[in-house]
């Protein structure tokens, strides 16, 4: 990732209410639930979600090793 989107990210995360935007675009793409449904479509879906939980949840530890913890105590 470039040194800017990685500055972008550390102005969002100094901030209470950057981060509890970013908690919660984390909780709403399903990085704690398992994807798996009986309808396999569905499945993929929850899936995709997901992954883009993990590569947000990877950058903001990557930026701030610290944040995702902030995060939890402040919600």
């Amino acid at each position: 990732m470039s040194k800017e989107i990685d500055d972008a990210l550390r102005v969002v995360l100094a901030s209470k209410e950057g981060r509890k935007y970013i908690y919660e675009l984390i909780d709403f793409c399903g990085l704690h639930r398992g994807g798996f449904v009986s309808n396999g479509s569905q499945t993929f879906f929850n899936e995709g979600q997901r992954n883009v939980a993990l590569k947000i949840f990877g950058d903001v530890g990557r930026v701030d090793p610290n944040a995702y913890l902030k995060m939890i105590e402040e919600t």
